[in-house]
């Protein structure tokens, strides 16, 4: 059971993650190049577009959720 939530957290988050950086090539080159080299890019546009990326903030967040559970009960 534990394992199957990783893997589901896990793909949820990678999900989350790909459609911020959709939303920031959206925004601009620019900040899509920076998101993918630097993380702290990808938070001060979260902070800054927050209205953009909230549905996939709140993905990213229910799989770090899953994570955690899944990684409690595998151990």
């Amino acid at each position: 059971m534990g394992s199957i939530l990783l893997f589901v957290g896990g793909l949820l988050y990678f999900i989350g993650a790909v459609g911020v950086l959709i939303e920031e090539f959206k925004v601009s080159i620019l900040w899509g190049i920076l998101g993918v080299f630097t993380q702290i890019a990808n938070l001060v546009f979260a902070i800054l577009y927050f209205k953009n990326c909230k549905r996939w903030l709140w993905l990213m967040l229910g799989g770090i959720l899953l994570v955690i559970v899944g990684g409690c009960l595998g151990a």
